[in-house]
C-alpha cells in the first residue's frame, strides 16, 4: 500500500517535507489504511482485520 502527496507551494522547504514524511504522513494515512483493510476483510468473508487506533503524534511526541 502506498499514498502520495502533492504539494501546491513550491516554497516548501526541504526539511519541513522531511519532518512532514517522518512525523505526519503516517497520521494522515492511518484512517485510510484502517478502514480499507477492515472493509476489504470484511467483504471476504474472512474476519475482519481491524488495526488500532493510532495516537495524534502530540501525545507520542510528550512521552
Amino acid at each position: 500500500m502506498s499514498a502520495v502527496f502533492q504539494i501546491a507551494d513550491e516554497s516548501v522547504s526541504d526539511a519541513a517535507l522531511q519532518a512532514f514524511a517522518e512525523y505526519g504522513a503516517l497520521d494522515v494515512v492511518h484512517p485510510y489504511m484502517r478502514e480499507i483493510l477492515h472493509n476489504l476483510t470484511n467483504r471476504m468473508g474472512i474476519p475482519s482485520l481491524l488495526l488500532d487506533v493510532k495516537p495524534p503524534l502530540g501525545s507520542r511526541l510528550r512521552n
